[in-house]
């Protein structure tokens, strides 16, 4: 980046403007837990949104100092952690916003109880235009429920030494590298204002049921700790 200024993340959304901005996607109720329906109109994104993160995690996930993962866009280092739950995280949210899945919370344990997600598949159809996490779902029936720590583990495939670097490289092979020369900050930059809109769109899902997000997050830890390759040292 040289001498330019340093990039900064979109502003909150309250500063985005409000909701009546034909630029900012609205509606972000929960599906009907009843029936089939149609997926809602794209947002206006011509890349995946996890391609949008992957090309643009600055905005998304915390920063490092060093190691991480390098934004193609500006440079700047983040936490692999961090990027793989924001991966997760924004995931969920543009599959309930397009009504392709549902979420609902389930209580997990018998003695040490916790909550945890569970997505609905409600669309028929799953374009390629949805992030990863949903691709994951054609194989569950419509009307069918799957926890969002097993859909995790079908992204990144079984058992790993390092499954947040997996999910990301998964991600990045699948929705950006066929899309895009992301090794082209020319060609990156036109994505930034989609990025953007992404962010304020996250932020919004995010802010309209907490506690759900909350848990996306938890579960995405949980999901860590389950597909984590230990090796037994005898």
């Amino acid at each position: 980046m040289g001498g330019g200024r340093r990039l900064l993340p979109p502003p909150p959304p309250e500063l985005l403007g409000s909701s009546t901005d034909s630029s900012i996607p609205e509606g972000f109720s929960e599906p009907s837990n009843k029936g089939v329906v149609a997926p809602r109109i794209s947002a206006g994104f011509s890349l995946p949104p996890d391609a949008l993160v992957y090309l643009f995690p600055e905005f998304f996930a915390s920063r490092c100092m060093i190691g991480g993962f390098k934004s193609p866009y500006s440079g700047a280092r983040v936490s692999h952690s961090s990027l793989y739950k924001a991966l997760v995280s924004v995931s969920v949210a543009y599959m309930v916003y397009s009504r392709i899945a549902s979420p609902r919370l389930v209580s997990v344990g018998r003695i040490f109880k916790h909550n945890e997600v569970e997505l609905v598949r409600r669309a028929r159809s799953i374009p390629n235009s949805q992030p990863l996490l949903a691709s994951s779902l054609r194989g569950v029936k419509i009307g069918n429920s799957i926890r969002l720590i097993e859909l995790i583990g079908r992204v990144i495939g079984g058992l790993t030494e390092s499954p947040d670097k997996k999910y990301i490289e998964e991600v990045g092979s699948i929705k950006v590298e066929s899309r895009i020369n992301h090794r082209d900050r020319g060609v990156v930059a036109r994505y930034r204002g989609e990025a953007e809109k992404l962010y304020n769109l996250w932020m919004r899902q995010k802010q309209s049921d907490p506690l759900l997000y909350r848990i996306v997050k938890n579960d995405a830890d949980r999901a860590y700790k389950k597909y984590r390759y230990v090796e037994t040292e005898y």
